[in-house]
């Protein structure tokens, strides 16, 4: 601490330890300020001056620390207000963490529970299972059916003599079953579902019925001018190929003949589920425009859908070639062939078909492309026409030499993606 000295003017400023305006002067203010500041803090009150010190009215000081304390004042409330915002975020997390450690031990709880129950129920099962291996085995031997009752003899008593001789009734005949013949009488107007008697009764490895695809073994006898029949797998086949396709009144016959057949087999126009062929064959039959109108119309109405088409070698247009788009695209199973080379289909035709088959969402096959035979029909270069259908998102993909298609497929075809839509053969580009 400053001590004063003997002769110090100031000396009497402070004694008592305290310090005295009326002591000095006011010239001396400014130093012994100074040493004030310096011996100990400045004593405040709430917005008041200094205590003790009256400061005179040219004093440069007084204002700046009436300032000075001001601030601290103003810095000690914003620090109390911190403290209290800090206190009120300390009682809300608490709360929060107190309601979040109450939820965890509910659902602890509610766990437990459920895994009492579980465990009292597996027990359960295994008592009851327990139970069940310790009964006595039962006696595997065949329920006796009872033996029919025997047949009752009828008694003839002679009008002659009085015996009595016993005689059995001879035993009912079933008439002879009715013949049934396929040749319609006008083969210009189709023959009625119920002209050749009433529908064979269904049966067989599968019934026709409304529950699935209906396809099966044949259940009605077949007529040799019918051009339908049933392959091994039990799918519907139309064969007719190497006919005489020409004319439009020759696919008329022929889609009324595939009328006739599938009526003779009990399934109906307009099903509900669709009638699965195996494949439709009018290959090497010089079919024009107008006799595949026919055919497809019949296909759509009883609602056939063949897996494998053959049309190669005909006289298929443009116009054709439109009409099985539309039909291909209305299908809810996919080609997995469809040969229509030798034809003159053209370029706009083509695009018809593998744009219907990309708006198409069954196509392709789950597991492989459609392998689309579509080459020498007047389209020009291949590759330029591919090349404008892959704008539209449409893939393909070529067989690799010396490997079968279905390796190919097996390497080739992404079953996640489903792409590529369709496996062109390499004369595709070459046409």
């Amino acid at each position: 601490f400053w001590a004063p000295a003997m002769d110090d003017p100031y000396a009497a400023a402070f004694a008592g330890g305290r310090f005295n305006a009326s002591a000095v002067s006011a010239s001396s203010l400014p130093p012994l300020l100074g040493m004030q500041s310096l011996i100990s803090p400045l004593p405040v009150r709430d917005g008041g001056p200094l205590i003790g010190y009256n400061a005179p009215q040219d004093d440069p000081y007084a204002e700046e620390l009436e300032k000075e304390i001001l601030a601290r004042q103003r810095r000690l409330e914003q620090l109390q207000m911190q403290v209290q915002h800090t206190q009120g975020q300390l009682v809300k997390e608490s709360q929060f963490y107190r309601s979040a450690e109450e939820e965890r031990k509910a659902k602890a709880a509610e766990m437990a529970r459920q895994r009492e129950e579980r465990d009292a129920e597996l027990k359960r099962l295994e008592e009851q299972a327990r139970a069940v291996a310790s009964r006595p085995a039962r006696s595997r031997s065949r329920r006796r059916v009872p033996s029919p009752p025997p047949r009752r003899e009828r008694v003839l008593v002679s009008r002659r003599s009085s015996r009595s001789r016993r005689r059995r009734s001879p035993p009912r005949r079933s008439p002879p079953p009715r013949e049934v013949s396929l040749k319609p009488a006008n083969r210009s107007e189709p023959p009625s579902r119920f002209a050749a008697g009433p529908p064979p009764p269904r049966g067989g490895r599968m019934a026709i019925d409304d529950r699935g695809p209906r396809h099966g073994p044949p259940h009605a006898p077949q007529g040799a001018d019918l051009p339908c029949e049933f392959d091994r797998a039990g799918l519907v086949r139309v064969a007719l190929a190497n006919t005489n396709l020409s004319k439009t009144s020759n696919g008329r016959d022929a889609a009324q003949d595939i009328a006739r057949f599938l009526d003779l087999q009990g399934y109906r126009r307009h099903p509900r589920n669709p009638v699965i062929a195996g494949c439709v064959d009018l290959s090497n039959s010089a079919a024009v425009d107008g006799a595949l109108e026919a055919i497809l119309v019949v296909l759509t109405d009883y609602n056939v859908q063949p897996k494998i088409w053959k049309l190669q070698k005909n006289s298929i247009t443009e116009r054709g070639g439109e009409a099985l788009a539309k039909f291909t695209e209305a299908l809810e199973h996919p080609y997995s062939e469809l040969h229509i080379s030798h034809n003159r289909l053209g370029e706009d035709g083509i695009k018809a078909l593998l744009r219907a088959m990309k708006r198409n969402r069954y196509f392709p096959p789950i597991n492989r492309p459609v392998w689309f035979r579509g080459e020498y029909n007047d389209f020009g270069d291949g590759s330029r026409l591919m090349a404008r259908l892959e704008r539209d998102d449409i893939k393909f993909c070529t067989p690799v030499p010396n490997l079968s298609r279905e390796e190919c497929n097996r390497r080739m075809f992404d079953t996640r993606r489903r792409e590529p839509l369709v496996m062109l053969h390499p004369s595709f580009f070459r046409s």
